[in-house]
Parts: structure tokens; C-alpha cells; sequence
């Protein structure tokens, strides 16, 4: 290697910690959007920094551009000796893929996507050691005193009963499952199955915080009417994604709807009933205007 190339080399590695270090920064203050930017600036010049993909899988990942995310890691994978994190990191992406799998089911009607809301699991834990808590503690009540009679009520009413009930509400009003499928999305609960057809679909929108640290996305679909209101908001979070396969429910649903857009929380009452490019805000436009 010559001299020359060897400062050029030694040049690009100082400039590209300096822009990765920027990023970080930004990243940490909250400013996915500020830190994608200089990402994008420094992947245009060295389009192989490992620092600089990394970083902007993650925050592609946080806004729910899941399959761009998907493709810069495996640029990162193709790279000579990945480091374990970045092996690892595609392992967790290729296991959340096959949940689509192991929590839908296709059928002739479409695929189902099935709820497993963490919510009901939590609850239910808390049922099961509320009831061995009174058990145990009931076991010892002196029932010629009302006063341990009075108590042992109020703790069967808080440790048994009332997530029981909590429960059931969750049960009976919760969503159950949703179809993807030719028709339409179908929304189910316990008693209710409620259909929107594609044709009476206009727009979807994937609403994000721009700090990717917040595990915040909702999927936002509108009719064709003039209301600002969403005939499906949906929760497709990290942590409380309405369905469990969230990336390939999201994948499949915007595969079906002309109009999609990306928007922050902050630009929450865009008016998109109409679905025109230009009633949304620029930041929202300059997105790419599918997900994969």
C-alpha cells in the first residue's frame, strides 16, 4: 500500500469516527432524525463504516421501516469478521421474522394474526400469586374476630377477585385476532368481527417518535371519507404490539394500500382523509413511502 493510499485510508477513519461520534450524540439527545442525516452523509462517503450501519438499522428499526432496517444489516453482515453484536442482532431480526409462523396462521380467507396482549400475561401472573398469597393467609384467620374476618374479605377482594376481573375485561374487549386478507382487514374480539374492505381504505400511516430510543409506532389506517379520524389505530410497539408477528402484519397490510406515509407523534393531526401527498407536513414527504 502506497503512502498516499495509506493517508487517504487514515483520513477516512478519523472522519468517519467524527461522524459516527456526531450521530451518537445526537442519538443519545433523542434526534433520530439529526443523527440519520449525518449517518446518511457518512455512509455516501464510506458506505461500508460498520459503526455508521449499525447505528442507522437501529434507528430505521425504532421507526418502523422495518425491511430497510433489515437490508442494512446484512450490508453489515457482508462485511470482512462482523463483530458477535452484529451477528447476533440479525439472529434476533430472523427470529422476530418467524413469528409470522408461529403466531398467524394463512388460510384461503388470508393469514390471521393472532393477539397475545402482554397485559393478559402480566395480569394473569399477578391472579395466580394473589391466590396463593390468600391461601396462605387465609389458612390462619380466626373467624370468632371479625375484625381478621373483614380482612381476609378485603384481601380476597384484592389479590383474587379483582384481577379476575381485570381479567375478563380483557378478554371480552380486547382485540382477539386480526385478517389480513383478500377482502380486507378484519378486526376480531371476543363477540364482534367488524371488516374494512380494501376499496374503502385510503391511506396508512406508521407514526413513530423521532427519538428512537422511545419504543413507540402505531399503525393509522383511513377511509376514503373527510374524517381526520383513523378507522384503525393499532398499537405495533415493541413491547405492546397488538399482534405478535408486528413486522410481518405491518409488511403485509401496507402491501395492500396505495397511500403510505411515515409521521412523527408530533405530527399526529395531519389531516390525511383526503390522502394527498400534499396536505402532509415536508418531514412526512421526505420519507420513503413504503416499508418494505
Amino acid at each position: 500500500m502506497s503512502v498516499v493510499t495509506q493517508n487517504v485510508a487514515i483520513l477516512a477513519d478519523t472522519c468517519g469516527m467524527k461522524h459516527v461520534n456526531e450521530a451518537q450524540k445526537l442519538y443519545a439527545a433523542g434526534d433520530g432524525t439529526g443523527a440519520l442525516q449525518v449517518l446518511d452523509d457518512l455512509l455516501d462517503l464510506a458506505p461500508r463504516n460498520p459503526e455508521a450501519l449499525r447505528l442507522k438499522a437501529r434507528i430505521l428499526d425504532s421507526w418502523g421501516r422495518f425491511e430497510e432496517s433489515y437490508q442494512t444489516l446484512l450490508k453489515l453482515s457482508q462485511l470482512p469478521n462482523p463483530s458477535e453484536e452484529v451477528v447476533q442482532e440479525i439472529e434476533q431480526r430472523a427470529n422476530e421474522e418467524r413469528e409470522a409462523i408461529l403466531f398467524s396462521e394463512l388460510t384461503s380467507e388470508g393469514r390471521w394474526y393472532f393477539a397475545f396482549p402482554g397485559s393478559q400475561l402480566w395480569v394473569s401472573i399477578l391472579g395466580l400469586v394473589g391466590c396463593a398469597l390468600f391461601l396462605i393467609s387465609s389458612s390462619q384467620v380466626n373467624f370468632a374476630n371479625p375484625n381478621e374476618v373483614v380482612a381476609m374479605a378485603l384481601s380476597f377482594f384484592f389479590l383474587v377477585l379483582l384481577p379476575c376481573v381485570m381479567l375478563a375485561i380483557i378478554q371480552f374487549t380486547g382485540i382477539k385476532r386480526i385478517l389480513v386478507g383478500l377482502r380486507g382487514i378484519s378486526v376480531c374480539t371476543r363477540f364482534k368481527e367488524q371488516l374494512y374492505a380494501w376499496d374503502e381504505l385510503k391511506a396508512a400511516v406508521v407514526e413513530f417518535d423521532p427519538d428512537p430510543r422511545v419504543d413507540f409506532l402505531r399503525l393509522k389506517i383511513f377511509g376514503n371519507g373527510e374524517s381526520n379520524e383513523p378507522l384503525l389505530n393499532l398499537d405495533i410497539s415493541r413491547a405492546k404490539s397488538v399482534v405478535k408477528a408486528r413486522r410481518h402484519f405491518l409488511k403485509n397490510v401496507l402491501t395492500h394500500v396505495d397511500t403510505i406515509c411515515y409521521v412523527t407523534r408530533t405530527q399526529a393531526d395531519v389531516r390525511v382523509g383526503a390522502a394527498k401527498a400534499d396536505d402532509l407536513a415536508p418531514e412526512a414527504k421526505e420519507l420513503p413511502p413504503r416499508a418494505g
